[in-house]
């Protein structure tokens, strides 16, 4: 199975875990329906067969019968899967704190913090190194921090009238607007420790590991393979997508494209990053300063 397969097949396991790993914070909402005992059984046997999976995907495939391991992976993920689903149907819908800091420091850590620790195992497989693969060499740093600043400055106005016009298109057709849910807590956030947090998550930690996935590896794999429209279109309308959120769908895919643009410009996988994080940070300090100014007034 090809290097690039199993690691998205192994992001893929770990971003899928995390809904079960909460649902063990909230253990005492489903002690109505189900005993202690068969509770942690049946989360602990999912998360053995998400182990399972995570492990037969990671591992190197054998070349002779390769539909033998990849039947394995297949059972144990789906058996993990509906394990997680019966334990989170016990605990119930609604007992997670919708303004809570927690299952955003757990979706964010089983899927951007395992994607970029399972680059770092696929680029050791393959015997290169960070700056090598996307270069993130000290000589190029200088000229990609430019074009990610330029990148930067255009991107961020434009994305917030686009924004507007769709979330005014959209009213027009009488079709709900909502916030991102990361929006949503960084507005309700209180304390320093979760500011922190989500100030880190969203200006370090989703920029690197989003723009290694969909613009180092997706789009680099997709190109290289003769693709390069798909490379192009198919991971910007990706990134819009996992955003989970209608009035940011095009903003966001447009900003895709242009993040792509900027990897293959520059050479170097810091530009991206450094465009994406701020922009990341645009959007932050924006909600904060709205905030402080309705609190104000």
């Amino acid at each position: 199975m090809d290097l690039l397969a199993r690691l998205a097949a192994g992001v893929l396991i770990c971003a899928l875990t995390g809904p079960l790993l909460l649902s063990l914070r909230d253990f005492h909402a489903a002690r109505a329906q189900m005993s202690p005992l068969a509770f942690f059984t049946l989360a602990g046997a999912s998360l053995v067969f998400a182990i399972a999976a995570l492990v037969l995907a990671l591992r190197p495939w054998p070349q002779e019968r390769p539909a033998r391991r990849l039947t394995a992976l297949c059972v144990c993920f789906l058996i993990s899967l509906n394990l997680s689903a019966w334990v989170q149907h016990a605990v119930g819908p609604g007992t997670d704190d919708e303004t809570s800091i927690w299952p955003v420091v757990v979706s964010t850590l089983a899927f951007q913090g395992a994607a970029l620790a399972l680059t770092h195992w696929c680029l050791r497989r393959h015997q290169t190194s960070w700056g090598e693969a996307f270069g993130l060499r000290p000589q190029r740093l200088g000229r990609a921090a430019l074009w990610g600043l330029l990148l930067a400055v255009v991107a961020v106005p434009s994305a917030w009238l686009l924004q507007a016009g769709c979330a005014k298109l959209l009213t027009l057709l009488h079709v709900e607007v909502t916030e991102q849910h990361m929006v949503e807590i960084l507005q309700l956030a209180e304390s320093w420790p979760e500011r922190l947090y989500l100030g880190f998550a969203a200006v370090i930690l989703a920029p690197a590991a989003e723009e290694t996935l969909f613009r180092g590896i997706l789009f680099t794999a997709l190109k290289q393979r003769g693709h390069p429209r798909a490379a192009l279109w198919g991971t910007s309308l990706l990134f819009g997508a996992i955003h989970l959120n209608l009035p940011s769908f095009l903003p966001l895919a447009l900003l895709g494209v242009a993040l792509a643009w900027l990897y293959e410009t520059s050479g170097s996988l810091f530009a991206p990053i450094l465009a994406h994080a701020c922009f990341n940070a645009a959007n932050a300090l924006m909600l904060y300063l709205t905030q402080m100014t309705g609190q104000s007034g």
